[in-house]
Order: structure tokens, then C-alpha cells, then sequence
């Protein structure tokens, strides 16, 4: 839905459970604080890669229940 000369974008990512991710890199599991340090720094190296010309955010919504069922 952007225009076509956006040059700004946003990765959102929605958790509704407890997960583990496979490292792109040596395959170890990890967790969700290391896949979003992992995703925000290659947002930097895409900007950085293309001189600033862009700019890229990744956030997370944890929809995780906080509290547990009664």
C-alpha cells in the first residue's frame, strides 16, 4: 500500500506464542530477543548498504498472555 517512491518501511512482527527461530548463519535456535537484534541489524546493513537512501524499523507486537488463565 506505499506509494511507489516510498523510501521508509517497517517490518512488524505479531508473537502469539512462545517460539524458538533457526539462525540463518550456524542454524542454533534462538529466541525471540536475538531474532529481533538479528532483523533490526540487517535493517541497518540494508541502510547502510544503500547510503542512507531508505530507512528500515523492525518492531514486535507480543500478544502473549501476560497473566495465566484462571
Amino acid at each position: 500500500m506505499a506509494a511507489e517512491n516510498s523510501r521508509s518501511g517497517c517490518l512488524l512482527i505479531t508473537l502469539a506464542k512462545d517460539r524458538k527461530w533457526e539462525h540463518p548463519d550456524c542454524g542454533q535456535r534462538i529466541g525471540l530477543s536475538e531474532l529481533i537484534a538479528l532483523l533490526r541489524d540487517e535493517a541497518k546493513r540494508v541502510e547502510q548498504a544503500l547510503g542512507g537512501a531508505i530507512a528500515l524499523t523492525v518492531h514486535l507486537l507480543d500478544l502473549r498472555p501476560r497473566l495465566p488463565r484462571e
